[in-house]
């Protein structure tokens, strides 16, 4: 509107964009007052410009805004991917957009990784994986989880730098929307036009399909009991079996992050982990995350078993201690043992592994059992713990050739290979060693003795420097 009296407002329609050119500044509370009557949008422009320019301006920020707005119900009549829609909805707000459900797990999240904001040049980085929010207080997780889970209305977190929308399908939660005001300050069309997002992205949250339970309710109240040593009916075992395999196999995995457990609530944890680890039952026991893992018939290497997981537990600086594999659920309780004492035992002799399997440490196990009433001292041979000192040279050399010797079930070749020296020279160290022990290796009950009491040895060795 071009020389136009501020009075004649009032006679425009009901909700229409008044665009007013006028370099005198004392006039804008004038058009101000007057657009508030009509409910009228108001766009003041103080430069001297044609009038002409400004509409066809006007006109292609519709059209960018028109377009945006048909691609997002597109995608809503399709698959609702949420990722597409946040993606396509970055340029428009320059900042980042995350989407988490009900559980305050991340759907999904777009990040700007170039702030120039060029919007044919932007580049990002989508997760558009489930992620366990590990980095989150425990007190922001409890805030947006139980306090803000309530909200109807949109909210400010975080100092005001995170604007948030929840999202519900009639009077229940399924998860919120957040816009932060990482690469610049958010603005009141900003706030806006992510209302209006989130709206679309409501949708797609309802389309997202359940994550599949195979009769988990059963198992884990089965599960739970067997863990607790509760009597368990015949009847109940049986019905926790439907929905497994014919040839379903188990193990059990112990795990543990002090740091953690201090910052985030177990059940969440819990939650967490059987949302992104398939075929997964998580419960807490004690200061520890107890897991039964079913596994595929295929997957009788329990290496292979743990691989797809061992990601996951080296993310989020959890230990794991792994059962061997079995296939009764009766067995629940010793194979929990099995695990827990494989993450005791493997956490404070191998440092920097993320998971420690039973089978590794079985035998130290049983030599644990067997001394019990028996010191190491009065167990081991005194000349064998003679080799076993470090400050001893000559008994150092002669402890390393006799486990190469053994290693390589006293193959003489194999062994002077893998030392570096002749078969002259083993020859005579191995004599020596005779000598020192007084035992006749060939004799195959007193070499296990002999091979049993060096995995002793060094197992000692390796909890005191652990």
């Amino acid at each position: 509107m071009e020389h136009a009296d501020p009075g004649r407002v009032p006679l425009l329609p009901e909700g229409c964009l008044l665009v007013v050119i006028d370099e005198d500044p004392t006039n804008l509370g004038k058009w101000r007052y007057s657009s508030t009557v009509n409910n009228l949008t108001l766009l003041v422009v103080k430069n001297r410009i044609k009038i002409t320019a400004v509409c066809n301006h006007i006109l292609k920020i519709f059209e960018h805004f028109t377009t945006w707005e048909n691609q997002l119900r597109e995608i809503i009549q399709g698959s609702g991917n949420i990722k597409e829609m946040i993606t396509i909805s970055v340029p428009n707000f320059e900042n980042p957009i995350g989407v988490v459900d009900q559980k305050m797990q991340v759907i999904t999240s777009v990040d700007i990784v170039d702030s120039q904001f060029a919007e044919t040049s932007m580049k990002y980085s989508v997760n558009d994986r489930p992620t366990f929010p590990k980095d989150i207080p425990a007190e922001l997780i409890m805030k947006n989880h139980i306090k803000y889970k309530a909200k109807r209305v949109p909210y400010f977190y975080v100092d005001k730098s995170i604007y948030s929308v929840n999202l519900f399908s009639d009077d229940d939660y399924i998860g919120s929307v957040s816009l932060a005001a990482k690469f610049r300050p958010l603005t009141h069309a900003d706030m806006a036009l992510f209302e209006f997002l989130a709206e679309f992205l409501r949708e797609g949250l309802l389309k997202l399909t359940p994550v599949k339970v195979h009769e988990k309710t059963c198992l884990r109240s089965v599960f739970i009991s067997l863990l607790k040593k509760a009597e368990v009916n015949g009847k109940a075992i049986k019905e926790a079996y439907r929905g497994l395999d014919d040839k379903h196999q188990f193990t059990i995995l112990c795990l543990y992050n002090s740091t953690i457990h201090r910052d985030i609530p177990p059940e969440y944890i819990c939650e967490q982990i059987e949302l992104r680890i398939d075929g997964s039952l998580a419960t807490c026991v004690d200061s520890e995350i107890v897991i039964l893992l079913s596994l595929d018939a295929r997957q009788s290497n329990l290496e292979d078993a743990i691989r797809g997981i061992s990601s996951f537990l080296a993310e989020f600086d959890f230990l794991a201690g792994v059962s061997n594999i079995f296939t009764e659920l009766e067995d629940v309780y010793f194979n929990y043992l099995q695990a827990k004492y494989a993450l005791a035992i493997g956490s404070g002799t191998k440092a920097g592994q993320s998971y420690y399997l039973f089978q590794e440490f079985a035998l130290l196990y049983l030599l644990n059992k067997m001394l019990e009433d028996l010191p190491p001292r009065f167990f081991v041979p005194p000349k064998l713990m003679l080799l076993s000192s470090s400050g001893n040279t000559s008994g150092a050399e002669y402890w390393k050739t006799l486990h190469v010797y053994l290693k390589n079930s006293m193959n003489v070749t194999l062994t002077a290979n893998e030392l570096g020296i002749t078969r002259g020279s083993l020859y005579k160290r191995l004599e020596k060693i005779h000598k020192i022990l007084g035992i006749d290796l060939y004799n195959a009950k007193y070499r296990l003795y002999v091979e049993i009491c060096m995995s002793l040895i060094e197992w000692n060795i390796e909890s005191k420097q652990g």
